[in-house]
């Protein structure tokens, strides 16, 4: 049995109190909302993916501020058009699943048919980068040292 977490009540609450106060830390909103800091950012990155909020590093400050595309201050309908924003990016009914786990790359970065025709083509002198472009590989960055571990096994099992 699964149980599942609807996110929607805490990313409207979060989202309305970026709007009613404009310009605001993911600390101030923490705070203000009275949730968890980490779980706060975590609504805030979701809202900006979303294209509800932006945010930036204001007088190069290290801390990001949160801003929502409406100004509450001077446009008396605002609140009004976050909502109807809000409720189309989140769909009143329909639950906002948290997001999944990022867990990395789930598989080999390159092919053995890649590693090797790039042994073949090393051996051959060309350099990683023309590897890299004749392969299809778009980081070679990383293929030098994949190349140098393949030596050094096949020299240790030999």
């Amino acid at each position: 049995m699964s149980t599942t977490t609807d996110l929607r009540p805490a990313l409207l609450n979060t989202y309305k109190y970026v709007v009613t106060n404009w310009a605001v830390s993911a600390r101030e909103v923490a705070a203000g909302t009275e949730q968890d800091p980490k779980a706060t950012t975590n609504l805030l990155k979701r809202l900006q993916a979303t294209g509800l909020l932006d945010a930036t590093h204001v007088n190069g400050e290290r801390e990001l501020t949160w801003q929502s595309y409406f100004d509450s201050q001077n446009d008396k309908s605002a609140g009004r058009k976050s909502t109807a924003a809000f409720n189309k990016a989140f769909p009143k009914g329909e639950p906002v699943e948290p997001a999944s786990p990022r867990n990395g790359a789930t598989g080999p970065r390159y092919s053995e048919e890649q590693l090797v025709k790039a042994e073949e083509m090393r051996a051959e002198g060309l350099a990683f980068k023309a590897i890299g472009h004749e392969l299809g590989i778009k980081a070679t960055a990383y293929l030098s040292t994949v190349l140098k571990r393949r030596a050094a096994e096949r020299e240790r099992t030999a």
